[in-house]
């Protein structure tokens, strides 16, 4: 990107490359540039929300999940590097930035279920129960989801 579109307010709305890889790394950033200005159709625009919210949504929006961290994010920094309007610069930024979430992606999976805090001395309790409500009783697994119902 030159200075004089720095300059003229155009900005990085109007950098398609910079759009699209906004919409892979931050969804909502990406989507108020999509919409900001007229470098994507009105039907492009429309098609990509729904694409986008279809893609995050499910993965419940987390940022630290595998198909981002390893998947969106390493995709989003190709297309910046290939695209001659984004700045060396502005690659090297959307890189610093990936390595911060791909540290806590680690964090997050080495973790393990429990956190990983055992040895501070932290104990997390368990969600596995099994609930009566009504006539029905459910059972939940260790992360919440309940895994079987019984009605009478």
């Amino acid at each position: 990107m030159s200075e004089a579109q720095e300059t003229s307010g155009e900005g990085w709305t109007g950098n398609k490359p910079l759009v699209i890889a906004w919409l892979m790394i931050f969804f909502p950033v990406g989507l108020y540039g999509l919409w900001k200005e007229d470098v994507f159709e009105r039907n492009w625009k429309i098609g990509i929300t729904v694409l986008v919210l279809i893609a995050f949504f499910p993965l419940g929006v987390r940022f630290v999940h595998p198909a981002f961290v390893l998947l969106a994010y390493p995709i989003a920094l190709y297309l910046l590097w290939q695209a001659s309007s984004v700045r060396r610069a502005t690659f090297y930024k959307f890189a610093a930035a990936w390595c911060a979430v791909f540290v806590l992606f680690a964090i997050n999976n080495l973790a393990g279920p429990s956190g990983g805090f055992e040895d501070f001395g932290e104990e997390g309790g368990s969600c596995a129960a099994v609930m009566t409500q009504n006539n029905c009783t459910y059972y939940r697994d260790s992360d919440c989801n309940v895994i079987a119902r019984e009605c009478s």
